[in-house]
């Protein structure tokens, strides 16, 4: 990245660690380079709560936030996982 160009990180995998890890680029990576982040929902749900549903402490609602309101700025991008089709069909 030292010519100047404008780079692009790609990250697979919108859990905590790929949460965590946009959250950083994004902090610490210059603005002209652009952190994205590929998940297959939409939504994250914090899996460590999913007792608290369970016991009746928690709704799903309460544990499940957008990935889009997660993102720092308008150049991280949150885009929708399309499954390719099964090979022989």
């Amino acid at each position: 990245m030292s010519d100047g160009s404008n780079q692009t990180v790609l990250i697979a995998g919108g859990g905590i660690g790929g949460i965590a890890t946009a959250n950083r680029l994004r902090r610490h990576l210059d603005r002209r380079h652009r952190v994205v982040l590929i998940n297959r929902d939409p939504d994250f749900t914090f899996a460590a709560s999913y007792l608290w549903v369970m016991t009746g402490d928690r709704r799903p609602d309460q544990i499940t936030r957008p990935l889009q309101r997660l993102q720092l700025d308008r150049r991280s991008t949150m885009a929708r996982k399309e499954h390719p089709p099964h090979p022989g069909r």
